[in-house]
């Protein structure tokens, strides 16, 4: 199971590999873009890791120096990028955060000259799935 998601993953990832350029990591730390990282760092696969600080909970710094400790000993440029002057007092929070966490991985990709955005998720989360394909065309 485990080699027959790396080959298909590799299939998928080739092609973006050889037209040259780093993708963008969304890297949040958790099971899935953790081990899409280290699938990317074992692929030799040119990319860029970007963690978004919410600013929601207090461990949040720390997690982004463990991460860029991590992104470093491999060789992986790294970004700690923070929402700013999120107002938490209105609205759906999640989806306005995941509307900004877009919007700040979309930029930096921009200024990074990044061929595209790389999330990791599972099966059952299917915002992300948009997301992804909206970027795709």
């Amino acid at each position: 199971m485990k080699d027959r998601l790396f080959l298909q993953i590799r299939s998928i990832l080739l092609p973006y590999k050889e037209k040259g350029g780093p993708c963008l990591l969304a890297f949040s730390g958790g099971m899935d873009s953790s081990a899409l990282f280290h699938l990317l760092v074992k692929l030799s696969f040119p990319f860029h890791a970007a963690y978004v600080n919410h600013g929601w909970r207090d461990n949040s710094d720390l997690e982004a120096i463990e991460l860029q400790a991590l992104c470093e000993s491999k060789g992986i440029p790294f970004a700690h990028l923070k929402v700013s002057n999120f107002d938490f007092s209105r609205g759906n929070i999640e989806d306005r955060l995941r509307m900004e966490r877009h919007r700040l991985l979309r930029d930096y990709a921009k200024k990074i000259g990044a061929r595209g955005l790389v999330f990791a998720h599972h099966r059952d989360d299917q915002v992300e799935t948009v997301v992804k394909r909206l970027f795709e065309g």
